[in-house]
Formats: C-alpha cells, sequence, structure tokens
C-alpha cells in the first residue's frame, strides 16, 4: 500500500510538469498563478488521503516517507507562488515527524535532505534569518552531488549573496567556475563602499535578481556598502590630521561624507545622511552617535565599525 502512495506521488508530482502549451489550451489555467493553484490543491487532496502507516516500517516504503516527499512538492509550489509564509505549515508538519520515535532524518536518502536543507535555507532568507539560512544553504551546497554542477548553482545562487550579507565575499574564481558572474561587480562594489558601482551593478542585474529570487537580499548589501564607504571616510580622517575635529580623530564631519555620496545621489542632503548614518548605527554596523547641530558623527574610541567576518 505505501508503495503505492508514494507511486501516486510521483505520478502527480509528474502532472505538475505537463507542458505549458498544453496546460494553456484549458480555460481554466489563465495564469501561471492558477494553474500552480490548481497543482497545489491537487497535491493537498493527495496528502489527506494518505495513509499514515507506522513509523516501523522501513524507508522509503514507509507512507510517512512518501508524504514527506509529497511536502516537499508543496513547499516549493508555494515558493514559485511567492507564498513563502503559507509554506510554513509544510515544514512544521515535516518537524513534528521527526520529533517521533524511530523516525530519523538519516532514514531519508541525501537527495532529499539536501532538498529540505534548500528550501529551509530560502525560507530563512524570507524571514531574514541569515545565519540560519547560511547554515541550512552550505549544508545543502556541501552535500549536494558533484556530478549535478547545476545544482550546486542553484543553491549558490541564494547562498553567495547571504554569506556577503554576513561580510564573507565569494572569489572570482568560484563565480567564474558556477557561472554566477552577476556577483562579481557587486561584490567588489560592496567590500570597496562604491555606491555608484554598487547602484549599477544592483540595477545592470535587476531582472535576474528579480526573477532569480535574490533582489532583497542583494539590495540589502546597500548599507554594507554605505559601512564600508564610511569606514572609509574615517580611516581617511584618523590618518591626516587635517581633517580631525578638534584634533579628534574620532569625530567625522558630514560634509565629508556629502561630498562623497553626492556622486551616487545628486539630490541628497545632509539631513538625508544623518537619516542614513542613524539607521546604520541602529542596524549595529556602526558604533557611535551624531550631533545633529555641529554637523558631526562621534565614533565610539572602542570597535567604531564592530562588524566582523562570521
Amino acid at each position: 500500500m505505501c508503495k503505492l502512495m508514494i507511486h501516486y506521488a510521483l505520478e502527480a508530482d509528474l502532472d505538475s510538469k505537463q507542458n505549458k502549451a498544453e496546460l494553456d489550451k484549458i480555460v481554466e489555467y489563465t495564469s501561471a498563478h492558477s494553474r500552480l493553484e490548481k497543482v497545489y490543491t491537487q497535491f493537498q487532496t493527495l496528502f489527506r488521503r494518505m495513509p499514515q502507516c507506522a513509523t516501523t516500517s522501513n524507508a522509503p516504503n514507509n507512507a510517512t516517507y512518501s508524504v514527506f516527499y509529497l511536502s516537499l512538492r508543496m513547499i516549493k509550489i508555494r515558493f514559485k507562488m511567492n507564498s513563502y509564509k503559507d509554506s510554513e505549515s509544510c515544514f512544521k508538519w515535516i518537524d513534528m515527524q521527526f520529533e517521533k520515535e524511530n523516525f530519523n532524518k538519516s532514514d531519508f536518502s541525501i537527495s532529499w535532505r539536501v532538498t529540505h536543507a534548500y528550501l529551509q535555507g530560502r525560507l530563512h532568507i524570507y524571514k531574514n534569518e541569515l545565519p540560519e539560512a547560511r547554515e541550512k544553504l552550505r549544508f545543502a551546497f556541501e552535500h549536494s552531488h558533484p556530478g549535478y554542477p547545476n545544482n550546486k548553482r542553484k543553491i549558490l545562487k541564494f547562498l553567495i549573496p547571504v554569506e556577503m550579507n554576513l561580510y564573507n565575499f565569494p572569489s572570482e574564481q568560484l563565480l567564474t567556475k558556477y557561472n554566477l558572474t552577476e556577483y562579481l561587480e557587486i561584490s567588489q562594489a560592496c567590500m570597496k563602499g562604491d555606491m555608484v558601482k554598487f547602484e549599477q551593478a544592483l540595477s545592470q542585474n535587476m531582472d535576474n535578481f528579480v526573477f532569480g529570487g535574490v533582489y532583497m537580499i542583494a539590495e540589502r548589501l546597500r548599507h554594507l556598502t554605505l559601512r564600508n564607504l564610511i569606514k572609509k571616510v574615517a580611516l581617511v580622517v584618523k590618518k591626516e590630521p587635517a581633517y580631525q575635529q578638534n584634533g579628534k580623530a574620532s569625530i567625522v564631519k558630514l560634509d565629508l561624507i556629502f561630498n562623497i555620496l553626492k556622486e551616487w545621489d545628486s539630490q541628497i542632503d545632509l539631513d538625508e545622511i544623518e537619516c542614513i548614518i542613524a539607521n546604520l548605527i541602529y542596524m549595529g554596523f556602526i558604533k557611535g552617535y551624531i550631533s545633529h547641530e555641529q554637523r558631526l558623527m562621534v565614533l565610539s574610541n572602542i570597535e567604531p565599525f564592530p562588524l566582523r567576518k562570521q
């Protein structure tokens, strides 16, 4: 019976991959979203009908394993529909199964575990839980079969921007190997604190990032780029007494930052720069405070830029 359930799950999976031209002939499938919703509904029906056999059966002849497979397919569909929040119920169901006695994640094939970790990582990105996302995506990448480089590339497409936001930048060799050079210019601009080149790289690759589902995490690098730019200005002030206020290297005139950032945004003013810096201080990229009246940024004497490679 359990083998039959697995067969049905596989058949349902194949049905969801029917040729697009054939699906377009069906009137009610007027959009990709409606087609995905229809497939998801079918999967839900199958999910409810699958008997929950005792977990003492050996994998993969236990119906629970076929339901696990089906759950991953349902999660993938929700991701395609950009309904990340709706996928959490499937993840919770899987977690509940892992908590049962004699039910172990190691019973699954490595391909299933890789897929599960990859999808978990993407959900963590959506929830802005970057350390957790990195952990899951690293597992998926490290355990993905080396004979399928496209799968590794798919994982890296999400892992790389997560790593960059945690201040771990990819090598040019890695990006070239997996044909992910769209991250090259944006990573270089971020490390250098070059806002002009960062915005250019983000704009040039916008379609790629948007359709790839990584635009938001890539755009978040703007904060890190601004932090690196301000750090470079602070280092210049520290080395050049002529730029110091009352001989104090920890005090930076906002005019110095303004003169650089106006090349990035010609409409920017000192009030907006204050807001940017205040936001960076709030997010933990900078330690210090702003003197609005004197238009100064006063940095902490201890680790004013506390970001460290994680």
